[in-house]
């Protein structure tokens, strides 16, 4: 044990931290990369080299901060250790996570050694780029779907196992405590880290409100302690009303933030286009340009109200870039406002800003399509778990009421071959069946419910990009609140 320990310390932890450490730098790089790779492009168009442009880049902002730290390492080794440019930079890309990233730097600073064009590289390597945004989110959709069939098929079973064992063993109470209070909630954080662990990385920055959530579980924990006050206690709606509560609370303003990115991303192509072609044709600067566009129905409410605050911005501060709740619109604004200071705002860079809000919303679409049989499974689990342990409670105890025979294996002068008394034993287990899933369903309708905030909190990592909004939790819930009393209403009828 402590040679396993020493190893475990002094090798296999580091190990992982620094795996660790890379894997994330890798995934934060990439996202920033197409970004990274347009401002490139664009100041190369007005004749900045490898490190001019590596200096101008090289300060962390709201939207980009791992690849201008790598850009200010590059730079103190070519001012404080007087480096050269090859060497400075192939120092930081030789051997770095991203091969993306050394690729599109490392090929910067050897064509320009050898004196190629800078800008021709740049706007072929950031068009490989924008292609290669859509793979990893198709793959996500793809593996995160395939996980939710799996997944579905996990949580049917186990409740199923939990019946048979409680009837076969005849303790009831252990099968649904192992079932409601171990399994379903260790399949549910597997189910979650492999989610978190596939997914691309995505800024979004959608907040939930506290005060509300608080709140609303404050409303939930008063409702419970007036119907236990009542006499009412029913385990799965005590635990339901509180979670509903926050969740609702909580996530309504995360989930309205996230529409509203959403539609920034869906119309902020049409909207780059249209001041591209306005450039074009009538050579106005940025703000000229927004000012004659604004109120464009085709551009939506949201970037409509982008470009007000950007009107507003522009009489106070020197790069007027409005807040959004999508990085990608922000980071656009970010561009175009860098661009038209330093006088490179032409038709070219805008049609290639359009391509990275096409790209980037079409990896997004790709990402939905992929969840939609993900989506499917979450809304009819609840459903479909009920129907299966309906099903299993309505043929026990049929098979309770075939097996209610007398026990005439013990009346005197009756003797049985061992088959028959195989099979008499057999049946003799399903003669108190009724009473011991009976003694099941409270927990079971306490698995529903857990079934419900489970894929809540996939459906929000999986489609929204984040745990935050938990209205997902909420209408989950709503759907298990509803298979719970459908599941009332049927064990009443087989009764």
């Amino acid at each position: 044990p402590a040679g396993g320990a020493i190893v475990l310390a002094t090798y296999f932890l580091p190990w992982m931290r620094y795996m660790d450490i890379r894997s994330t730098l890798k995934r934060q790089v990439e996202l920033e990369l197409p970004v990274v790779s347009l401002l490139m492009w664009g100041l190369s168009e007005i004749g900045y080299d490898v490190m001019r442009i590596i200096n101008a880049l090289r300060k962390e902002t709201s939207e980009l901060v791992a690849i201008p730290r790598e850009f200010a390492k590059i730079h103190r080794d070519f001012t404080t250790f007087n480096l050269s440019p090859d060497e400075a930079v192939l120092r930081e890309t030789d051997n770095h996570p991203s091969k993306l990233f050394e690729r599109l730097l490392g090929g910067a600073i050897t064509i320009s050694s050898i004196g190629g064009e800078l800008s021709v590289h740049l706007s072929r390597t950031t068009q490989e780029i924008l292609a290669w945004m859509k793979e990893p989110w198709e793959a996500y959709g793809r593996a995160v779907s395939n996980l939710g069939e799996l997944s579905m098929l996990f949580l049917l079973m186990v409740p199923l196992v939990a019946i048979w064992f409680g009837i076969v063993q005849g303790n009831a109470t252990y099968g649904v405590d192992m079932v409601t209070y171990f399994l379903v909630p260790l399949i549910g954080a597997s189910l979650y880290f492999y989610v978190s662990l596939q997914a691309p990385l995505d800024k979004v920055s959608a907040r939930g409100n506290l005060k509300k959530g608080l709140v609303g579980l404050a409303v939930g924990v008063g409702i419970d302690a007036f119907l236990l006050f009542k006499g009412i206690q029913y385990e799965w709606l005590l635990l339901a009303l509180p979670i509903m509560g926050f969740s609702l609370g909580y996530g309504y303003s995360a989930q309205r933030a996230i529409q509203r990115k959403n539609s920034i991303e869906a119309h902020m192509a049409v909207f780059v286009r249209s001041i591209g072609e306005h450039i074009r044709t009538t050579g106005d600067n940025l703000f000229t340009a927004i000012s004659k566009l604004i109120g464009n129905k085709g551009f939506g409410k949201e970037i409509n109200m982008m470009l007000k605050r950007y009107l507003i911005l522009s009489t106070v501060e020197e790069e007027p870039v409005p807040e959004s709740e999508s990085w990608m619109g922000k980071t656009i604004f970010e561009i175009m406002v860098k661009a038209d200071r330093e006088g490179v705002l032409r038709y070219d860079i805008m049609k290639r800003l359009a391509e990275f809000a096409d790209s980037y919303y079409d990896a997004i679409l790709a990402k939905r399509r992929g969840l939609y049989m993900f989506l499917g499974s979450a809304i009819a689990s609840p459903l479909i778990l009920v129907a299966m342990i309906a099903l299993t409670y309505f043929v026990l105890n049929q098979i309770s009421s075939l097996a209610q025979i007398p026990a005439i294996q013990q009346t005197p002068g009756v003797q049985f071959p061992p088959q028959a008394q195989a099979l008499l034993q057999f049946f003799s287990v399903f003669q108190n069946v009724g009473q011991v899933i009976q003694s099941m369903i409270p927990g079971l309708e306490v698995a529903i419910v857990e079934t419900g905030i489970i894929y809540g909190i996939l459906l929000a990592k999986g489609y929204d990009g984040t745990v935050r909004n938990t209205f997902r939790i909420f209408e989950l819930m709503v759907v298990s609140v509803i298979a719970v009393m459908i599941f009332q209403f049927i064990v009443l009828k087989i009764i």
